[in-house]
């Protein structure tokens, strides 16, 4: 299965690999995310992860929004998915400050993990990937063994700027 958001308004479309055609999904919301992971495709909207299980089903919500116990004075959350090497998904978000105040020297402000519990419908805050790396990006974010790749450190989290948010906001200050 291949799956496709529109950006920037979040529709998603679908083509199955027997079929020669793209197909429009319903849509309880505008999604930022898609992973197809154990054969259901996940998608994520303002923190909420939602499943579509079967191509005849509707979607159903199956882990809510996390609490977040820190509130800064800041101006976009962004959600994204990330399969690990276990096949588990963790919940990713970081937050940063009002379009006004970011510059070129901007770093994201705030970063935080969960580990998704879909049997529960809960996740548990993270606090270490251990020997693991993730890159965030608007594609596909990739959870990597440092082990295998020595250039990356341990424990971290890279951004990548792909985001069309910030490419456009970019643009926008030149």
């Amino acid at each position: 299965m291949v799956t496709i958001i529109h950006y920037p308004y979040g529709g998603i479309s679908y083509a199955i690999s027997s079929d020669n055609r793209w197909m429009m999904m319903s849509l309880p919301g505008l999604y930022d995310d898609a992973i197809f992971c154990r054969d259901q495709l996940y998608v994520i909207f303002d923190g909420r992860v939602d499943v579509w299980d079967n191509l005849d089903r509707e979607w159903k919500m199956v882990v809510p929004t996390p609490e977040l116990l820190v509130d800064y004075p800041l101006y976009f959350w962004f959600w994204l998915l990330v399969q690990t090497s276990l096949c588990d998904l963790l919940h990713v978000c970081w937050k940063i400050g009002s379009m006004e105040e970011l510059s070129d020297d901007n770093e994201t402000l705030l970063m935080i993990f969960y580990k998704l519990d879909i049997h529960k419908s809960t996740s548990l805050q993270g606090n270490n990937l251990g020997e693991y790396a993730c890159f965030l990006r608007n594609n596909q974010s990739l959870y990597l063994s440092c082990k295998d790749f020595s250039e990356l450190r341990p424990n971290h989290i890279y951004f990548t700027n792909d985001f069309w948010w910030w490419n456009d906001h970019h643009r926008e200050k030149c």
